[in-house]
């Protein structure tokens, strides 16, 4: 197990964290929209360092919904436990500002990761055609209700 540290974004992060998206063989969602992003007040940017940057957990509140917009761990540190621990953090920012629910998509062939989203509550709630590319797939919407004494957060 990887011993690491949550911690907000930096600007210093960005072309690291673009790095890890195609290391991680994601499309990268590219230096002036992280840029952008973290001057954003609703967004909730965190990273998980070890001591370098391992995994990236995007997001933001929007009126009272935490949006999931983006999660990657280098293929080296997955299933350590480590998008629960960003999850948990993003979580409790959010409650704290308000959000009463999220949202994300998640690649309809990745089990673990709805798996590990179903474990804090996430439920399936629909179904997007063709949302992915590179290789096309399906998203499972998954949406979760904020409790305030949630065991996670």
């Amino acid at each position: 197990m990887t011993d690491y540290r949550i911690e907000p974004m930096q600007l210093e992060d960005v072309p690291v964290v673009c790095a890890l998206e195609t290391a991680a063989g994601m499309s990268t969602l590219g230096e002036p929209f992280f840029r952008k992003k973290l001057a954003d007040p609703t967004a909730i940017m965190l990273v998980a360092r070890a001591p370098h940057v391992i995994a990236l957990f995007s997001s933001w509140v929007i009126v009272d919904e935490l949006e999931i917009d983006n999660v990657v761990v280098t293929p080296s540190h997955q299933r350590q436990g480590i998008v629960a621990s960003l999850l948990t953090e993003a979580l409790r920012q959010a409650i704290a500002r308000g959000a009463q629910s999220a949202v994300l998509e998640v690649r309809a062939s990745n089990a673990p990761a709805q798996r590990l989203y179903e474990s804090f509550g996430f439920l399936a709630a629909g179904r997007r055609r063709d949302y992915y590319r590179d290789p096309k797939e399906d998203a499972v919407i998954m949406r979760y209700v904020c409790q305030t004494n949630d065991a996670h957060t």
